[in-house]
């Protein structure tokens, strides 16, 4: 949940319609750390893939003990 409230703090949401499909638009908001939305999800994006990584060799290393 934190990285979402993040992810969400850095855009802005406008002409959100409901229907069958999501419709509306999304601006990046300038943020006080100055990186650009695309960089930091990616940088999250790397950690929580190594995280995922250590899980599974845990994993694995459990079940083929």
């Amino acid at each position: 949940m934190p990285i979402a409230r993040q992810a969400h703090e850095r855009v802005e949401f406008s002409n959100i319609h409901a229907s069958t499909t999501a419709n509306g638009s999304a601006i990046e908001r300038e943020m006080p750390d100055g990186i650009p939305y695309r960089e930091w999800a990616g940088g999250i994006v790397k950690v929580e893939l190594h995280k995922a990584g250590w899980r599974l060799a845990n994993l694995l290393d459990r079940i083929l003990r």
